[in-house]
């Protein structure tokens, strides 16, 4: 199973503490999935657009539920707080991690699942002093994926999977 988050510009946890974050939960089938083969072999994906407050040590989502249009029309899906959040310092690279939990209910969406559980998530983080050159390293990456994959490159191709993770 993949999830990607949307990563913005923040540094290790005293910027973190007190940020609110809008993200989009992308799941589905990327390339070394160990999943079975029939789960989201459509290549469908299952978009759960979600906002996270980091305060005080807790992880906690801005509404009790996400919503998205399945079969069935609107759906919600139960998203409560779980163990918390961290950031790690910066590395030699000047990037660092936040990593959180959450608990989410299950959701369906064609062929794509999600079951209900608890969830980890990591983003990588940078703040302004080391975000042009994370930029520039991405960029150098999608020329690469362009060359390699045609000139737009599949969400199939193997760097996106490392780029999002």
């Amino acid at each position: 199973m993949y999830m990607s988050l949307l990563v913005c510009s923040l540094a290790p946890t005293a910027l973190v503490d007190g940020s609110s974050w809008r993200m989009m939960l992308n799941v589905g089938r990327v390339d070394g999935s160990a999943m079975p083969a029939s789960w989201a072999a459509s290549g469908g994906r299952l978009l759960l657009p979600l906002g996270v407050r980091f305060d005080g040590g807790r992880a906690q989502p801005s509404d009790g539920a996400v919503k998205f249009v399945g079969p069935r029309g609107e759906e919600s899906v139960a998203v409560e707080e779980s163990d918390g959040w961290h950031a790690t310092e910066k590395n030699f690279l000047g990037e660092s991690e936040l990593r959180f939990s959450l608990q989410i209910g299950g959701a369906r969406r064609n062929d794509v699942s999600l079951p209900p559980g608890r969830y980890f998530f990591r983003a990588r983080c940078w703040d302004d002093e080391t975000l042009p050159d994370a930029e520039e390293q991405v960029a150098e990456l999608e020329r690469e994926a362009r060359a390699a994959c045609g000139t737009s490159p599949p969400s199939s191709c193997a760097w996106r999977s490392r780029a999002s993770c």
